[in-house]
């Protein structure tokens, strides 16, 4: 029995890794580091595959100092499957994970069992969810038909769990207002996103797109075809995207966005900004969707779930890029 309680979004059971089928893995592309506990299970592991292992870790812990330890999965162009476009050294030919196919699941680091799940935590409270950087999880956020809502995933001892917080019941009163004024379906989208203004103290004007065009312009970045989905952004600046916005996947998209950021700001105070940041993904997500409808005469659901999953990686993956439009949204809305 959990010591505290867990809750996902309604769809997070329907969540399973398709493995060899995505074509985007996961295993490609990514530093993967290595949590203590793994590493010190590595050191022990018999045979070749241990062998493996324990070659192709840079770094270590229990360093004198502890101001050094840490670990990952390096490049080791020698090994028959490391290739040259940084894959995990345990990924097969066949995309496949060389430590689950000879050791199961249960061999993985912490990194790799959890993604693409994230977790916040409000006062004893966790959270947890599927990521948008997946295709799959992409393709299930943006599927649902019905209004966001949360479950409670595990049982807890609540006879030794305290009382929440003032503060984090504040922040849940708060965050399910949201929550149903998204949901709102009698509303257009665009009046339920100037009522969330309205919430937070802002009068509501469309958000335009050559600003945040530019912006993403000088964003660190992770896929050079990215570079391609942001020029198709700045040639169309003055598109008009506010049919494109009044859809179910729309307000899948901002109820995905609100219950992954607006938690952080229990820490930080952030939760206007916070809040404008969910809203301002979200329209950048329908404007370039609306781009492709332009270019290519259709918008196709799987070219959404792209879209989806190329800004969430490039985005929400990279602490900088996402500190950086925070910085911006506070200067030009607070």
């Amino acid at each position: 029995m959990s010591e505290h309680p867990i809750f996902a979004p309604s769809y997070y059971a329907d969540f399973h890794c398709i493995a060899d089928k995505c074509r985007h893995s996961c295993c490609i592309g990514w530093e993967i580091d290595i949590d203590e506990e793994s590493y010190v299970r590595y050191q022990h592991v018999p045979g070749k595959i241990g062998e493996k292992l324990r070659h192709v870790i840079s770094g270590s812990y229990g360093t004198a100092s502890g101001e050094d330890d840490d670990a990952s999965f390096v490049e080791t162009p020698h090994l028959e499957l490391q290739g040259e476009n940084e894959r995990c050294p345990f990924l097969t030919d066949r995309n496949l994970c060389e430590l689950i196919l000879t050791l199961g699941e249960d061999s993985l680091c912490q990194i790799c069992r959890d993604h693409p799940r994230f977790r916040n935590f409000i006062g004893d409270r966790e959270e947890i969810g599927p990521g948008l950087c997946c295709e799959e999880a992409a393709r299930l956020i943006l599927s649902q038909t019905e209004p966001f809502r949360l479950l409670e995933m595990t049982d807890f001892s609540r006879e030794t769990a305290s009382e929440i917080d003032p503060a984090s019941r504040d922040f849940l009163l708060f965050r399910s207002r949201l929550f149903d004024i998204i949901a709102d379906r009698s509303l257009p989208f665009k009046d339920r996103i100037g009522i969330m203004f309205e919430v937070i103290g802002l009068p509501y004007s469309p958000i335009g797109l050559s600003h945040w065009s530019a912006l993403l312009a000088d964003l660190e970045r992770l896929d050079p075809s990215w570079d391609e989905e942001i020029a198709l952004l700045s040639g169309n600046t003055g598109i008009d995207y506010s049919e494109a916005l009044d859809t179910i996947v729309s307000e899948n998209l901002l109820s995905y966005f609100l219950f992954r950021h607006l938690a952080p700001a229990l820490d930080d105070g952030l939760y206007g900004p916070r809040i404008v940041l969910s809203i301002l993904l979200t329209v950048l997500l329908c404007a370039l969707g609306e781009s492709h409808r332009l270019k290519e005469g259709e918008l196709t659901f799987e070219t959404q779930v792209e879209l989806a999953r190329m800004l969430s990686s490039e985005i929400e993956y990279s602490d900088e890029n996402i500190t950086r439009l925070l910085e911006e949204i506070e200067r030009l809305y607070f």
